[in-house]
């Protein structure tokens, strides 16, 4: 690990050439450094790995530490000339070592250049993914457009627009601007057709390759320039068969594009696809439909269903059309909206009632009546394309003046627009696709979870094999040389063709990629680790007509191309696991009763990982199978999960071992959390700063730079997402137990955290440790663990990280070059005044009762302090105080003291870089308080209500924090509040909220709800959290355009019984997640059209119900794709899935 060791070395000397005391010595120490680094680097570059390299990468590493710590240590004596001298010899062994590290990095061979493949024959067939596999292959078989024959329905009610829709899309495509067929034709079938009329009507448009399309025409049929010969038809009139045969014969080797248009049943279908000729040049059908039953009867290439209209944005037409403003009188609104309800959302009824209702009376009996009569001729559209027609005429003679008509004309425009559905579908039709000769299939997942398995078993496939003329299948992995890939893909390709011949032979390779132009090819990339494969497979067989399978772990790999299909693999549930194991180690899915709870248990500690609950289910097989050996294992207090786990090591190691080298050291400090253990991404940031392993470049904060970081690992499969945030893609995060246990060998083998445990005297060279990690408070008390932590005068992190810990420990504090401590999860009785003299200290976070003592300002590096309390009953003694002293930390970046009071500090001092200020009192929002802080961001205040007291004076302290202009996030947390429907409540907030404010988290204030009004013209807010009665009271309306940006919102433990919602508000809002809400009778949220995610858990009937509503109202793209997604629980669901 020499690359972090170089980083922190690096940050160690830029620290102090930034000081009084910077030196010519540490100039040219610094640059030896950055250049060393640069070295490193080239590991990445060159993937290279032998037995000499990493023994320098080991020496590199003790020295760069070494030079660190006697920095550290004469930090304030640099200039004395054994200081210096010390600096000059560890700086010039550093050089040479990276001399030697360029000579051996030029000339070493890779002592590793297996192919890593996690395929195994188990004799067990694949669980939990026959659904996907039976749609890839559906997928797989089916058309390829632009090229392969395409079948398209379009499906919406009489008056949705679909007429419209199809005969935009007609009309573009066979004449107007978009022409990319030879011919084409409309046929309006309807319930009442004739098949010689309908194959007549089709053959009279066919005449020409070209043909004129005349709107006026009453059959809306295409008009050719040269009509059949009518002797001709006449001849063919009477013989059905023939009429048949000559469409057929008419289309033959033409790129056509026929409509139909009404389809009303199966039976059209099944007799019309016998005269058209289903040939791969890019010829199609587009069928609409009211039936979504029919279009799924047929072998459909693509479904578009036509949406419904909102009834809010309806309502506001109406009243804009017919009453020209925003307003409807008092007296014909319920009548007005019980008319578009009549409307039913589809548009073209809409405006055929709104244009009628402009011209009529409006009265209150005469608009009761239209709405009473649901069927009355304005509720109805029976020809689309007349009434479009009609709606021009009638336009003219309905508006009455200019100045109405042309604000009508306008929003009659606008429900017109079905540009948006027709350029949907139309891309469908015809993909914009860099290679439309090529699609790529990418099956994408951590390594383990089944992709090489999966798409082995499609491959053999007897109706895939019969499908693609020729089929190949390579097994690159890392190391991968992409010179030769041409080569292997040819020689499987052409199987009969001799792969030392094609080395050779030039010629022949061309010949070959000319003989596969338009051949139907299936190719599988197994195990791919960049893009570069795929990029020879596109330029040099740009013309091969096939598919391209990729198994990768890497997302950026799976997503070659913005139209390419990736899949990513899931991992099991607990019953798919369970199955899995079951078949596995009995070879049927029944378990012996008494085997089940242990077998259920080892099978939930392999997490949903098929390969290692197969390794887990193999072990078992071979091994005694009694309920007291299965115990032991379900334990862990035998060998089965560390033999599995070496087992897969070959499997997950690469993941990790082709990291770049700033990633590795990150990976690894992920292993220092106990296993399962969810890290909030805001934590695992700090202590990255913290221990020095970011770098960001001089674009990007130290923030930015640590969020990619976490990507990365989860974009390559080893880290998995939790939660997800709003601003950050990552809220938590965890390492499956494979990578935890690779992360955790790998540290100790890199030496670069030791995790102790009862027997401290097993591990060699204890001293070579920096950073130790305690996963068992009890260990503390132990005196040869104690002794261990005192043989280390070297350590930089002490970490404890287990499960907290109720009973007080004894912890030592002795290195002077400790840098983090972290110790929350432990129970102190009072501050440690030892920790004072940690002058190193950047990092601290411990839980103690005690005051905080005005000594702790003596660690002036420290950027990180979170003090937690034990228990929330105070002594009398106690003061919540915070020593006046902590306005000297001028590091200070993150604050977090639970239940401290910030004093007023002295004239003039401030804490420049305090950016993160969370559970204080909020008495410490004072004036003189939050102008010393300029650059907060975040601010979490607690309010403990006193007894018999108003408590007014704390709730007066909020209003001062809209003076924080840099504030993004606030949190306000009543910590015992009084919820009694008799209790008066607090004073409104006047201006609580700074304008800037993006995430606000409000709990017990029971403020009426009507001060929301002041929450929803927070422009920028996009984050609302609201729980514990945060408002109180039964009935919340929302105000005209409030809320205008939020796209989260929480509601939690609420007395709420009606929620009314005026449109248009909430625009932007995406996700809703309602917890333990008993009351709602009335809920809106379904008239908002953005919502995509909707939470729900633990709450009545009527909001369960309402959730259920959600997944089945309509809320389609335009391609057809769900836009909303449900997750419902209660708490008595057993449902669970590994997250």
């Amino acid at each position: 690990m020499a690359y972090a060791a170089v980083v922190s070395l690096k940050h160690t000397i830029h620290r102090l050439l930034n000081s009084p005391i910077a030196s010519a010595t540490l100039q040219s120490a610094h640059l030896e450094v950055k250049s060393l680094q640069q070295v490193l680097k080239k590991l990445d570059e060159t993937m290279r790995r032998s037995k000499r390299l990493n023994e320098l990468d080991e020496e590199i590493r003790v020295a760069a530490q070494n030079l660190e710590d006697y920095l550290e240590f004469y930090e304030k004596d640099l200039e004395m000339e054994e200081v210096r001298m010390e600096i000059v010899f560890l700086s010039e062994n550093v050089k040479k070592m990276k001399e030697e590290f360029i000579k051996k990095l030029d000339t070493s061979e890779e002592d590793d250049t297996a192919v890593f493949s996690s395929i195994r024959d188990f004799g067990v067939e694949m669980v939990g993914v026959s659904d996907d596999i039976s749609g890839i292959t559906k997928k797989l078989v089916g058309g390829v457009r632009p090229c392969d024959y395409g079948v398209f329905w379009i499906v919406g009610r009489a008056g949705s627009g679909r007429t419209v829709t199809a005969r935009i899309i007609l009309e573009e495509l066979c004449v107007g601007k978009d022409k990319c067929v030879d011919c084409g034709a409309w046929v309006t079938i309807g319930p009442k057709y004739q098949w010689k009329d309908i194959i007549l009507a089709i053959l009279r448009q066919l005449g020409y390759p070209t043909g004129l399309i005349s709107n006026t025409s009453p059959s809306n049929e295409i008009k050719t320039a040269h009509p059949m010969n009518p002797d001709q038809s006449m001849g063919l009139v009477d013989d059905e068969k023939l009429l048949v045969e000559h469409l057929y014969t008419r289309l033959k080797d033409r790129r056509y594009m026929i409509v139909l248009d009404d389809v009303c049943d199966t039976n059209i279908w099944d007799y019309l696809r016998r005269s058209f000729p289903k040939q791969d040049n890019g010829s199609l059908l587009l069928l609409t439909t009211s039936l979504e039953e029919i279009a799924l009867f047929s072998n459909s290439f693509h479904i578009s269903r036509m949406p419904d209209f909102d009834e809010h944005p309806m309502w506001d037409f109406l009243c804009l059309v017919v009453f020209g403003g925003p307003f409807c009188p008092p007296q014909l609104e319920e009548a007005g909206k019980n008319i578009i309800n009549n409307c039913q959302g589809l548009r073209l009824v809409v405006i055929k009632a709104l244009l009628f209702l402009s011209s009529t009376k409006k009265t209150p009996d005469y608009w009761n009546n239209i709405a009473a009569d649901k069927d009355n001729p304005i509720f109805m559209v029976a020809d689309e394309l007349s009434e479009v027609c009609r709606f021009k005429e009638d336009f003219y003679n309905l508006v009455p003046d200019d100045d109405r008509r042309a604000s009508t004309f306008k929003i009659v425009a606008k429900m017109l627009n079905f540009s948006s559905h027709v350029e949907g579908i139309k891309l469908q039709m015809f993909p914009k696709r860099l290679h439309p000769k090529m699609e790529i299939f990418s099956v994408f997942g951590m390594a383990g979870i089944g992709k090489t398995t999966l798409v082995k078993k499609i491959f053999e496939d007897p109706l895939i094999l019969r499908h693609f003329d020729h089929h190949a299948w390579i097994t690159l992995g890392p190391n991968y040389q992409s010179e030769v890939f041409l080569v292997d893909i040819l020689a499987r390709l052409c199987i009969a063709v001799d792969k030392m011949h094609l080395k050779k032979d030039e010629k022949l390779v061309k010949d070959l990629c000319t003989t596969l132009s338009n051949k139907r090819c299936l190719i599988v990339l197994d195990d791919l680790w960049n893009k570069e494969p795929l990029h020879y497979l596109k330029n040099l067989l740009p013309d091969i007509k096939g598919e391209v399978f990729v198994t990768t772990r890497l997302f950026e790999v799976a997503k070659c191309g913005r139209s390419d299909f990736v899949y990513k693999m899931p991992l099991l549930d607990e019953e798919q696991s369970w199955l899995l194991f079951c078949r596995k180690v009995f070879s049927s899915d029944l378990c012996p009763l008494r085997l089940e709870k242990f077998g259920k248990k080892i099978c939930m500690n392999c997490e949903g990982l098929p390969l290692l609950i197969l390794t887990v289910a193999d072990l078992l097989s071979r091994a005694e199978i009694s309920p007291e050996f299965w115990e032991e294992a379900a334990e862990k207090k035998n060998n089965v999960f560390m033999e599995a786990q070496a087992l897969m090591s070959n499997v997950v190691s690469p993941s990790y071992k082709y990291l770049t080298q700033h990633l590795k050291a990150c990976f690894l400090y992920m292993g220092i959390f106990s296993q399962n253990y969810e890290i909030p991404t805001s934590k695992l940031v700090r202590m990255w700063a913290a221990e020095g392993l970011l770098e960001p470049n001089p674009s990007q904060t130290v923030k930015d730079f640590a969020m990619d970081c976490l990507s990365e690992f989860v974009d390559k499969s080893l880290v998995m997402v939790c939660k997800k945030g709003l601003k950050v893609k990552v809220k938590t995060s965890r390492l499956h137990s494979v990578f935890w246990h690779l992360s955790n060998s790998e540290a100790m083998r890199s030496k670069f955290f030791l995790t102790l445990n009862v027997d401290v005297h097993s591990v060699e060279s204890i001293e070579a440790y920096r950073r130790l990690c305690i996963r068992n408070a009890v260990l503390f008390s132990l005196k040869d663990l104690q002794d261990s932590i005192m043989s280390i005068p070297r350590i930089h992190s002490l970490l404890y990280t287990g499960p907290r810990h109720q009973y007080p420990v004894p912890i030592s504090f002795t290195s002077r070059f400790l840098r983090v401590l972290y110790a929350l999860m432990i129970r102190l009785y009072e501050f440690p005044i030892e920790v004072v003299k940690l002058t190193q200290l950047t990092f601290l976070a411990l839980t103690c009762n005690g005051e905080l003592p005005g000594s702790v300002s003596k660690l002036q590096k420290l950027q990180h302090l979170t003090v937690g309390r034990h228990l929330s009953i105070k002594s009398r003694e106690y003061s919540s105080h915070l020593p006046a002293e902590i306005w000297d930390m001028k590091e200070l970046s993150h604050l977090q003291i639970e239940g401290g009071r910030l004093q007023n500090p002295s004239s003039g001092t401030i804490l420049p870089k305090l950016m993160t200020l969370l559970e204080v009192d909020a008495q410490s929002c004072t004036k003189k308080v939050l102008k010393r802080i300029p650059k907060l961001k975040k601010l979490g205040v607690q309010i403990e209500l006193e007894p018999d007291d108003d408590n007014s004076k704390s709730f007066r302290c909020l209003n001062r924090i809209s003076r924080l202009r840099r504030l993004e996030s606030l949190k306000c947390v009543v910590l015992n509040p009084d919820l009694a429907p008799d209790v008066v409540p607090p004073p409104a907030p006047r201006s609580m909220f700074p304008s800037g404010l993006k995430k606000l988290s409000l709990s017990g204030l029971g403020y009426p709800w009507k001060y929301m009004s002041i929450i929803g013209n927070l422009e920028n807010l996009e984050v609302l959290k609201l729980r514990c009665y945060a408002f109180q009271g039964p009935g919340w309306e929302t105000n005209y355009r409030e809320f205008r940006n939020l796209k989260y919102l929480v509601i939690e433990d609420t007395d709420l019984v009606c929620w009314k919602l005026t449109v248009p508000s909430f625009l932007k809002l995406e996700h809703v997640s309602l917890k333990h809400c008993y009351n709602f009778e009335e809920l809106p949220l379904n008239t908002v059209s953005s919502v995509k995610m909707v939470e729900v858990d633990d709450c009545n009937s009527v909001v369960m119900k309402w959730a259920e509503e959600m997944k089945a109202k309509h809320a389609w793209t335009v391609y057809g794709m769900p836009a909303r997604k449900n997750q419902v629980s209660c708490s008595w669901d057993a449902g669970k899935k590994f997250k």
